[in-house]
């Protein structure tokens, strides 16, 4: 597919364009294919298929656009992304019990199920 970048590496080349506005150089157009640049390349991008693993590609997006770092091993990158994760995780529980009007099911007592209660 022509003009077509996937997730992962769109966000590769966003770290290789910070990379050359912090080094005030121009970056190759083709720099995955460029021997300077290939090696460093692939390990970017394969940190960033694993990270997508655990977290969402919004996610690693987020927390890129909010550091200022130049790889994704960054300590500082990786404490962004859990920090972004975790709050997702919260408005996501917060908003299931919304949607279930706020109201969960009574627990039985004794581990005994009520069949009249649930008529």
């Amino acid at each position: 597919m022509d003009g077509y970048v996937t997730p992962p590496n769109y966000l590769c080349e966003l770290i290789f364009q910070r990379r050359g506005e912090y080094d005030k150089n121009a970056m190759p157009q083709w720099l995955w294919q460029n021997p300077k640049f290939k090696t460093k390349y692939v390990g970017q991008l394969t940190k960033i298929n694993k990270l997508l693993k655990t977290y969402e590609f919004s996610t690693l997006l987020k927390a890129f656009n909010q550091t200022k770092v130049l790889s994704v091993d960054n300590p500082d990158f990786l404490a962004e992304a859990e920090k972004i994760h975790h709050s997702k995780l919260g408005f996501e529980k917060i908003t299931s019990k919304v949607e279930n009007d706020g109201l969960e099911k009574p627990k039985p007592a004794f581990g005994k199920v009520n069949k009249l209660r649930e008529l």
